[in-house]
């Protein structure tokens, strides 16, 4: 019995560390740039509705409209820093949005923003 605990123990572990090894980093942007380059947005488009806690984005790749909700730990700025609070987004103007994980593929949908970044405003 020891020995069997001992092996599944170290399968167990092996399959960490591969797990690991195999992840990419994902890395969310920050409002001053940071040091490190972020990971490619989960998704880029245009803003067509916005609700109370909800993003309706129409993707760059012409599928259908993307729900996407935003709560209070969602990070909202511009290209160059500075926030943007939801109020002040623009209906049809661009937006990129990070998900909360790399990954959404069994997530209870709509996925949830981590990150929404617009452009400058001029």
């Amino acid at each position: 019995m020891k020995t069997f605990i001992r092996v599944m123990l170290a399968v167990f572990l092996i399959a960490v560390l591969i797990s690991n090894a195999s992840c990419d980093n994902y890395v969310l942007p920050v409002p001053d740039g940071g040091t490190e380059t972020p990971s490619s947005p989960s998704i880029t488009g245009i803003l067509k509705i916005l609700t109370n806690n909800e993003l309706h984005i129409f993707p760059d790749n012409m599928e259908q409209l993307k729900i996407i909700k935003y709560n209070s730990a969602t990070q909202m700025f511009a290209e160059a820093g500075g926030i943007v609070w939801p109020d002040r987004l623009v209906i049809d103007g661009s937006i990129e949005n990070w998900y909360t994980r790399k990954t959404i593929k069994n997530d209870i949908y709509p996925p949830v923003a981590a990150v929404v970044r617009v452009p400058n405003r001029n």
